[in-house]
């Protein structure tokens, strides 16, 4: 909700609640991505940009190129930029 609203702050103190809690970060892309599914019906041109970003994200964090909480900050921020186009 925080992201469709473009409210950055507001995503990333639940994702900074969500991994303090102890939620995984593969769960936290999962939950993205089932929200994502929603907006396919809505907007699908922008639904596959979103997509396209969770899927780098999910690699970076596999591959451990990028930090998994680093990764997910940018990706909330990155999809807070796209909700507003």
């Amino acid at each position: 909700r925080q992201i469709q609203s473009r409210r950055a702050d507001a995503a990333l103190k639940l994702l900074n609640e969500l991994l303090r809690g102890g939620e995984k970060p593969e769960r936290i892309l999962g939950g993205l991505r089932f929200a994502l599914e929603k907006e396919f019906s809505v907007n699908p041109q922008a639904a596959r940009k979103q997509l396209a970003l969770l899927i780098a994200c999910d690699n970076q964090i596999k591959t451990g190129r990028i930090r998994a909480d680093f990764a997910l900050e940018r990706l909330a921020v990155t999809l807070c930029g796209l909700a507003k186009q």
